[in-house]
């Protein structure tokens, strides 16, 4: 009885899982990198200067209201258009509110 030798590819489940793991990881990698952090990048931005402009320190709570957008857009649109009012519009709006 002649047993034909085993290549080490074949006893790993084929040496073309390596490659594919590897393109799979880059292109999560890629996609996280163009488009995720980019993002989380301009929401901090954005929630620094919101934070400035209203001259507090809550930084964290801004920033997750931006991540969280169509939620936080609903606490933080009255909060930005309060901003670019004159201060006369402002201190009329803050006495109906």
């Amino acid at each position: 009885m002649d047993v034909p030798p085993i290549k080490a590819s074949e006893s790993l489940g084929g040496a073309s899982t390596v490659p594919n793991q590897t393109s799979y990881w880059f292109s999560v990698m890629l996609i996280l990198g163009t488009w995720f952090i980019p993002r989380l990048v301009v929401y901090g931005v954005l929630a620094s200067l919101l934070m400035r402009a209203e001259g507090h320190r809550r930084w964290l709570s801004l920033f997750i209201l931006f991540i969280l957008w169509p939620v936080g857009i609903w606490f933080l649109q009255p909060r930005i258009q309060k901003i670019f009012q004159k201060p006369q519009e402002r201190a009329i709006a803050d006495h109906l509110v």
